[in-house]
């Protein structure tokens, strides 16, 4: 078995796991607060702190959502909390780039434009009225 050290890991500094100690809830008392979690997978990104979530979907501009009051995310704030938006994305991009080690092109900015939330391969709304034709259900 090869022995590995700091010099052949590519280039990188061995870091510590990410996450945190469950040893509070072993010894039954209270975790305490969480860190955020972040997500990242081909175009897709979260940041989730505390009540708050904030998510672009396929690289399209953030959107912000109140868990606690809005648990099915249908209300998006963020136009209205510009503020919380700037802060959390610094934290995603902080996250990305010193935790997940994602290669820049991984950590672009968000468009400034909304796409449809739609899939390419199986939504089709092109029937009559509107309605949804989507190929899952054929």
């Amino acid at each position: 078995m090869k022995n590995f050290t700091e010099k052949n890991l590519r280039g990188r500094d061995p870091s510590p796991l990410a996450g945190i100690s469950l040893v509070p809830i072993l010894a039954g008392k209270p975790l305490g607060t969480r860190p955020p979690i972040h997500f990242l997978f081909n175009q897709d990104r979260a940041l989730r702190h505390g009540d708050w979530k904030l998510v672009s979907f396929r690289a399209g501009p953030w959107e912000l959502y109140n868990l606690a009051e809005d648990r099915t995310e249908l209300n998006d704030l963020a136009t209205q909390q510009p503020d919380r938006v700037a802060r959390m994305s610094a934290e995603w991009h902080r996250m990305t780039r010193d935790v997940l080690m994602a290669p820049k092109a991984e950590q672009q900015p968000v468009s400034g434009t909304k796409a449809p939330k739609t899939h390419p391969e199986w939504s089709d709304y092109s029937g009559k009225r509107g309605e949804n034709t989507s190929r899952r259900d054929r």
